[in-house]
């Protein structure tokens, strides 16, 4: 059952991946021209062209569910791997758009941090939920793994922001 959501997770992701290659090339050349107000527009847009796509899908994912899982075979009733990795796939979205900020950014550091945390996350809520949930309790761990890196890189992208417009401004 998770494997199968988790096929579902990744078709989530599929059009926000093609859209965030482009993103990239983009803010690594509005950081070295120092645009940062073209660098914030290109994030606000991508955030909300890719959030809205995945949203969309991750809520006509959950909606139909129960048929999706039928299609596997009569044994496949449990669903709500599947709505949870579908959420999943929102917040790995929103953090793949602040992830290639940071990176274009200078600071992989950060993300390298950032997915260790992800890492200890899904492995502690997997340690202590799945032998109790099963595969509920590893996309549980994995909504919640993902939603911390969402939540981390988001701030940070935000802080960096705030900081490289306060220093253009002072430059």
């Amino acid at each position: 059952v998770y494997d199968i959501a988790d096929q579902w997770r990744e078709q989530v992701l599929f059009f926000p991946a093609m859209i965030a290659q482009v993103l990239l090339p983009v803010l690594s050349n509005t950081i070295a021209k120092k645009e940062t107000e073209n660098t914030i527009k290109a994030i606000k847009v991508n955030l909300k062209l890719n959030g809205g796509i995945t949203i969309i899908v991750a809520v006509i994912i959950s909606l139909i569910s129960p048929f999706i899982m039928s299609m596997y075979g009569a044994e496949y009733t449990n669903f709500y791997p599947l709505i949870m990795l579908a959420f999943a796939g929102v917040m790995n979205s929103i953090s793949n758009v602040c992830g290639a900020y940071i990176f274009s950014s200078n600071r992989a550091w950060s993300v390298l941090k950032y997915n260790a945390m992800w890492a200890i996350v899904l492995i502690s809520g997997s340690w202590i939920l799945v032998g109790k949930m099963a595969e509920n309790g590893l996309a549980f761990s994995y909504l919640c793994a993902a939603t911390t890196l969402t939540t981390l890189m988001l701030f940070k992208t935000y802080r960096c922001l705030k900081q490289e417009k306060r220093l253009n401004k002072e430059g």
